[in-house]
């Protein structure tokens, strides 16, 4: 599915997971202060895109979901 992040960009679930593990990989190899800033500023990027693949996995856990998928795979 894709993800849309409001004042971002829309990203798809594989490349927006790619994403977040670049943004912390990158946290990573800097020092603590940066991490910090990069992770708690009032608008985050990296913040907003963990944010958006937690509502995604949540939202695709819902019954809803589980049956729209169903019905997809049973059109095709």
């Amino acid at each position: 599915p894709q993800v849309h992040i409001h004042g971002f960009g829309v990203y798809d679930l594989k490349g927006l997971e790619k994403a977040i593990a670049r943004d912390l990989k990158d946290c990573i190899s800097k020092d603590a202060e940066f991490c910090a800033m990069q992770l708690y500023r009032k608008h985050s990027t990296t913040e907003a895109k963990i944010k958006a693949a937690n509502d995604v996995y949540k939202q695709m856990e819902t019954s809803q979901y589980k049956r729209a998928v169903t019905m997809w795979n049973k059109k095709k």
